[in-house]
């Protein structure tokens, strides 16, 4: 679907939630590393094991950094790139850019990223709504997700930051999003189900970083829930990396993320 000014209807076809899918399928697993033949590797190993690599700014701007600082290796480290994305496939290919800028910006890097195909790509729903539709006037085939209330954000810090708790925040900012025609919401799994509570939000699909198995660290992680629990309170994609990255079989690591959704299932 590649117009976007054809309806709401249409929209909530394109943005309906998964359905059985496997749980192995709602692990989005992040390529965060600034080395492409680690990247490359990764992707090999998991590729039957998780259902969708997130490529974010660590991976994006090493990139572009040793392109423009290594002008004679361009071309050998651009073919490594490219095959990384025909390991991956576009189409499960989460581009975690996180705009967020003025609309006719916003609305430029998304015609780019529109030629890539990838599946999902990203705005800060305090871009505003207008960039927000901006992302989705542009989106080609991807669809749009915004960004609410980062998983690093304690709720004092959010309270300087944005004048209220997350939880409160969270919901401003899908109202929003629904309101320009967003496909999903990234928020924290402790928000999961207070979007959820609202049946006007029930095609939206809910992408939850900060969910970590108990056996697994925080890290910089601070509003986090089990993937058993995210699922269960209505997440349909978790972001899991460092619980399956710093595994001793990153294999092993992503089999238990799964079987710990399948249970909440």
């Amino acid at each position: 679907m590649k117009n976007l000014t054809i309806g709401l209807n249409a929209r909530k076809e394109v943005a309906m939630r998964p359905k059985n899918i496997e749980p192995k399928d709602r692990i989005i697993l992040p390529l965060d590393m600034s080395n492409v033949r680690s990247a490359f590797i990764l992707a090999e190993k998991l590729k039957n094991h998780v259902g969708i690599f997130k490529i974010g700014l660590e991976f994006i701007y090493s990139t572009i950094g040793f392109m423009m600082t290594n002008p004679t290796g361009a071309a050998a480290y651009f073919s490594e790139v490219s095959r990384l994305i025909e390991i991956v496939g576009p189409r499960r290919i989460f581009l975690d850019g996180k705009f967020d800028d003025i609309p006719n910006t916003i609305a430029e890097a998304s015609r780019a990223v529109a030629t890539m195909k990838p599946m999902f790509f990203n705005v800060h729903a305090s871009a505003g709504i207008e960039s927000i539709r901006a992302a989705v006037k542009n989106r080609g085939e991807s669809m749009v997700l915004g960004v609410t209330v980062l998983t690093s954000i304690e709720p004092d810090e959010c309270i300087s930051i944005f004048g209220s708790y997350p939880g409160s925040k969270v919901l401003d900012f899908v109202g929003m999003l629904e309101k320009a025609q967003a496909h999903g919401v990234i928020c924290s799994p402790k928000e999961v189900a207070l979007i959820r509570e609202n049946s006007c939000y029930d095609q939206m699909t809910l992408v939850t970083p900060g969910t970590r198995p108990t056996w697994a660290s925080t890290n910089d992680q601070k509003r986090v829930m089990t993937p058993r629990e995210a699922i269960k309170a209505g997440a349909d994609y978790i972001v899991c990396g460092r619980p399956i990255t710093n595994y001793a079989d990153p294999v092993e690591g992503a089999k238990l993320v799964a079987g710990e959704m399948e249970e909440a299932s």
